[in-house]
């Protein structure tokens, strides 16, 4: 999920069960998944949430949300931003930017804000089998330039193959005098 104005993801409005399983996330402008306004009972587990524009993962006003083994990279403000809500945590990847000195791996609502993993562990409890660093390599962004050149390809060649004269076909009974005609694709399944 990439290039969306809000987020990749997002849970809203006492959203129940919400999971976010094996999803690749980027460019973003909020966020790769987001949980809020008293959703419950939401699981993040094995994506790949990088280079969104503003935070990985947001959770605000919720309860029950469980984040394990995500990969969490460079994502712009913060790889998770709580708000009043009650979550779990664990075994996930993360990596800020080094060129990023305010990026954080942590914080919440602007009142407690963490720069790397270690002082997050100690007071939160939380992420206590995660990593800082040495993530996984990141996958390909797709090229939308390349993925649109592609589909317009795509659909000239379909209309080509569609009009094209059915190879081996039959000719459409002509009357006398008529220009002879190949009979077309949809002729030939219709029984024309």
């Amino acid at each position: 999920m990439f290039r969306n104005e809000n987020c990749g993801i997002y849970f809203a409005k006492e959203s129940l069960n919400g999971s976010v399983v094996h999803n690749v996330m980027y460019d973003n402008l909020l966020g790769g998944v987001r949980w809020s306004s008293r959703s419950t009972h939401g699981l993040a587990a094995d994506n790949i949430i990088f280079d969104n524009l503003d935070r990985g993962i947001l959770i605000e006003d919720t309860e029950h949300i469980a984040l394990s083994a995500n990969e969490l990279v460079n994502n712009k403000n913060s790889q998770i931003l709580v708000r009043a809500s009650d979550y779990s945590s664990d075994v996930n990847c993360f990596q800020i930017g080094p060129d990023e000195p305010n990026q954080l791996i942590a914080e919440y609502w602007y009142v407690d804000r963490y720069r790397t993993l270690r002082p997050y562990q100690e007071e939160k409890q939380l992420d206590l089998y995660s990593h800082e660093g040495n993530c996984p390599p990141l996958p390909a962004k797709v090229d939308v330039h390349k993925l649109n050149a592609e589909a317009i390809a795509y659909a000239e060649r379909a209309r080509q193959i569609l009009n094209a004269p059915l190879e081996g076909g039959t000719q459409k009974a002509n009357r006398p005098g008529s220009p002879a005609s190949t009979r077309s694709w949809l002729d030939w399944l219709l029984g024309r």
